[in-house]
């Protein structure tokens, strides 16, 4: 392991595969950046990371605390370098998905449904 760096993104850009086991994350940092940096991921399908991730479309999920699965993917990885690519250049795409604009977008939206619902004065947005 190594240990703390102020070097995230030099060590990141060293791995060939990102493992986020976790058993619970809110919204996963270490993750999107990861997977931003084209690391493929295999990561345990908590609460966060599943909100971020898509299953064997940008990263392979395995159930929480699932050792033997977690190493069957991992093995999954090395062994298919096409796999490892294809989750790879999916992989950099999560920024789009995850753009400002786009966060903005959505929360209009709810808003808008809100207040829709509440009856409010519908404001030109």
């Amino acid at each position: 392991m190594l240990g703390a760096t102020t070097h995230l993104q030099e060590e990141l850009l060293r791995a060939d595969i990102f493992v986020f086991p976790s058993r619970y994350e809110g919204f996963p940092n270490a993750l999107c950046e990861a997977m931003a940096l084209g690391l493929p991921v295999v990561a345990s399908d908590c609460s966060g990371n599943t909100t971020v991730v898509q299953d064997d479309v940008d990263s392979l999920l395995f159930p929480v605390g699932n050792v033997p699965i977690l190493v069957q993917k991992l093995m999954f990885l090395i062994e298919n370098f096409d796999e490892w690519q294809r989750l790879s250049q999916n992989a950099r795409c999560l920024p789009e998905r995850f753009s400002e604009a786009l966060n903005y977008q959505l929360w209009r939206e709810v808003i808008e449904r809100v207040a829709d619902r509440r009856g409010y004065y519908q404001r030109d947005w």
